[in-house]
C-alpha cells in the first residue's frame, strides 16, 4: 500500500520528478525506512521534507484534513521547477538530477527539500541572465570534485563554473547583523575550502564562482536584515574578507500562502525593500 501510494502521488502530481527518480528508487526500502522513522519518532514527521509532503498529501486526498490541497500544491510547484530545469539540462545528465532528488526523498531531516530545490532555483535564476548560455550540469573539475553548472559568456566567449552554496536562514544562530554576516561567511568559507581543496595554486580563480542561496526568508525578516543585503549589493556579494572568488548571492523567499519559493538577486531584494 505504501509503495503504491507513493508511486501514484508522484505520477499524478509530480510526473517530472517521477520520471527522473523512478528507476533509482527501491520503493520497498523507502517504505521500510518511513515506517522505522515514524516508529522511532512516535509518528511525528518533520516539516519541509519529502515524506512530510507525501504523508500530508495522503491525508488531503483521503479527505482526512482541511488543508485544501496545501501539500499537493507544494509538490506541484516543485515539479514545475524541475520541468523547467529539464528543459535546460542535457538528457544525459537527467540521472544526475535524479540522484540529487533521490537523496532528498530518503532524507527525513527537517528542511531537507531545500538543497535540491535551491540547486534547481539557482539554475533557473542563472539562466535568466542575458548574454549567458547554459553549457553543462555536474561539471568535472581538476580536483575531482564536480561543480554544479557551466555557463558561457556570449560577449567575451569565456566560461564560468558555478557551485551553489545553500544556507538556511536561522535567526537562533546569531544575535545581530554582525552575527548574521559571520554566520553567512562561515558557511561560505567552509564550502569554498571544501570545493577548492587540492586545486593547483595557479588555477584561474576568475573562472569559478559561488552562488549563495539563502533560504527561509520572508519579507519581514528581509527588512530586518536590510543592511546586510545592501552590503551584498554594494560589494557585489563579497561581504567576506579575503574572498578570491566571485559570489552571486540570491535569496529564496518562501511564501506559505501561495506555496512557493520566489528567488531574488541582490538588485531585486534591495528594490523590494525600498519604502513605497
Amino acid at each position: 500500500m505504501c509503495k503504491d501510494n507513493i508511486k501514484l502521488i508522484l505520477q499524478k502530481f509530480a510526473p517530472n520528478l517521477f520520471s527522473i527518480v523512478d528507476s533509482l528508487i527501491d520503493y520497498n526500502e523507502l517504505c521500510e525506512r518511513i515506517k522505522g522513522f515514524l516508529k522511532k519518532n512516535d509518528g511525528k514527521i518533520r516539516p519541509k521534507n519529502f515524506i512530510s509532503i507525501i504523508i500530508n498529501i495522503m491525508l488531503e486526498t483521503s479527505g482526512k484534513t482541511n488543508n485544501d490541497r496545501l501539500y499537493i500544491n507544494e509538490l506541484v510547484f516543485i515539479d514545475k521547477k524541475i520541468e523547467k530545469a529539464l528543459e535546460i539540462i542535457p538528457k544525459e545528465k537527467y540521472k544526475k538530477l535524479g540522484e540529487l532528488f533521490k537523496s532528498m526523498i530518503f532524507d527525513f531531516s527537517q528542511l531537507s527539500i531545500l538543497n535540491p530545490i535551491g540547486e534547481v532555483l539557482s539554475l533557473l535564476k542563472l539562466n535568466e541572465r542575458p548574454n549567458y548560455s547554459f553549457v553543462d550540469y555536474e561539471v568535472n573539475f581538476p580536483n575531482g570534485k564536480s561543480k554544479d553548472f557551466k555557463f558561457r559568456n556570449n560577449l567575451n566567449g569565456k566560461y564560468e563554473i558555478v557551485e551553489v552554496v545553500n544556507i538556511s536562514f536561522d535567526s537562533t544562530k546569531y544575535q545581530n547583523q554582525d552575527g548574521l554576516k559571520k554566520y553567512i561567511c562561515d558557511k561560505l568559507d567552509y564550502k569554498i575550502k571544501e570545493e577548492t581543496r587540492n586545486l593547483d595554486p595557479n588555477f584561474d580563480k576568475s573562472s569559478l564562482k559561488f552562488l549563495i542561496i539563502i533560504h527561509g526568508l520572508d519579507i519581514e525578516i528581509a527588512k530586518e536584515s536590510e543592511a546586510i543585503f545592501r552590503e551584498f549589493k554594494k560589494r557585489k556579494g563579497k561581504i567576506c574578507v579575503n574572498r578570491d572568488y566571485d559570489i552571486f548571492p540570491i535569496f529564496s523567499i518562501y511564501n506559505d500562502t501561495k506555496l512557493g519559493f520566489t528567488t531574488y538577486d541582490f538588485d531585486e531584494i534591495t528594490n523590494i525593500l525600498k519604502p513605497h
